[in-house]
């Protein structure tokens, strides 16, 4: 799955059998918000955002409104991705929308600027991917957090 942000000239490229396996963790948590950590890497010109794994967290919070993640516990494993070849590490966040749609509420769009501003995460434009369960009907949006505010992907063909 390719993806593409128009204004800012950026691209995700993502495997859908990756998307497939989220889809299936988030839906053994529903009907609560479940996620975790996108993991990859950039191409040279930091155009390309490769998503190539997730990480789940070891502790976290979740209700039918909201998510919240710790990422203590899971150093170890970062760096084992680090090592890889090419060096992978973390690239943003994924959660899902029980009963909603995949758009990025207020609260997901602070909590992605919130991250973007953190002094330790090892990124500037963090990404947040976000599943949204309606019925039978599964929905994906795919955003960026650049200077505070957030844009969003559109699928290409």
């Amino acid at each position: 799955m390719n993806l593409y942000n128009n204004e800012l000239d950026v691209f995700i490229s993502v495997d859908e059998i990756l998307i497939e396996k989220l889809v299936k963790i988030g839906d053994l948590y529903f009907p609560k918000e479940y996620g975790g950590f996108l993991v990859g890497y950039y191409n040279e010109t930091f155009k390309i955002v490769y998503i190539t794994d997730y990480v789940l967290p070891m502790k976290y919070e979740n209700t039918s409104t909201s998510f919240k993640r710790e990422p203590s516990g899971l150093e170890e494993l970062f760096e084992e991705l680090y090592i890889k070849t090419p060096s992978q590490y973390y690239i943003g966040e994924w959660h899902t929308h029980p009963n909603g749609i995949s758009k990025a509420s207020s609260l997901d769009r602070i909590a992605l600027n919130k991250i973007a501003e953190d002094k330790s995460t090892p990124i500037e434009n963090p990404i947040m991917l976000i599943i949204g369960y309606q019925r039978e009907n599964i929905t994906l949006s795919f955003y960026v957090s650049v200077n505070g505010k957030l844009y969003e992907y559109e699928q290409r063909k």
